[in-house]
This record gives structure tokens, sequence and C-alpha cells, in this order.
């Protein structure tokens, strides 16, 4: 039982983290316009280049150094860095009208406000749909590809 245990709190922990920060990132590289935007997004593309086995060392160091090393919590800190991961909900957010932001703007929302109590219920249905083929490996490997 203790091993279906750690599957399911592996599986549910890597779906939810990679679904809030990629969301985020994603959110944030689709619809707004800042200086760097075009760096940003070719650094994540590179970091599709990078193999797996490169990341595994200093990701083992990271994760010695959190005191995170034998727990069930020390694999989830690469859950949230694939770049595939992150740009994967990214049209999703592409659809969303400007004008809702435009609006909450005016309504003196915060951009957490924003991504929060309009774009996060927007997307609901569709985000979970961009982790549902990711989430089937989660458990095999150190980064879940």
């Amino acid at each position: 039982m203790r091993y279906l245990w750690n599957s399911v709190f592996v599986t549910v922990m890597a779906t939810l983290i990679t679904l809030v920060v990629n969301s985020m990132a994603a959110f944030a590289l689709s619809k707004y316009e800042f200086r760097g935007r075009s760096l940003a997004m070719l650094l994540i593309l590179a970091t599709l280049m990078v193999p797996l086995s490169v990341v595994m060392v200093p990701l083992y160091s990271i994760i010695s150094t959190l005191g995170l090393f034998n727990s069930l919590w020390g694999r989830h800190p690469a859950d949230g860095g694939d770049a595939d991961r992150r740009l994967h909900p990214a049209p999703v957010h592409a659809h969303h009208p400007d004008e809702l932001i435009d609006a909450a703007r005016m309504d003196k929302a915060s951009e957490w406000q924003i991504y929060w109590r309009i774009i996060l219920p927007l997307t609901r249905r569709r985000l979970p749909c961009s982790r549902s083929s990711r989430s089937s490996g989660a458990g095999t490997t150190s980064s879940g590809r």
C-alpha cells in the first residue's frame, strides 16, 4: 500500500507543480510584451537541446543541499523545469482576449489577481489536457520525461 501512496503522491504533486508554474510562465510569455521576452523564449527553447544526463549531477547537488535527498519531496524540483512543459500551455493562453485583461486592469486588479481570477478559470478545462499526456511517466525519471 505504501508503494501505491508513493506513486499517487509523486504523480499528483508533479502534475500540480507543472500546471501552476508552467501555466504562469506560458501566460507571461504569451500575453505580455517585455524587454528580454525573446531571449527568455530562446533560453527555454535552448534547454530542449540539453540532455537529461547533463542536468542530473547539478540537480543531485541542489536536492542534496536543500536536504531533500531520500524523500519524495526531493523528486519535485525537476518537475517544473522542462521546457516542453513550460511552453505547452502557451497556445491555451494565446486565445484569451486581451480585452478581459484590460478590463481587469481598469478595475484595479493586480497581475496576480488577473491570473488567478480570470485566466486560470478560463483555462481550467483545457489546462489539464496539456498535462495528461505527461503524467504517465511522472514517476519513471527524475524529470518526468
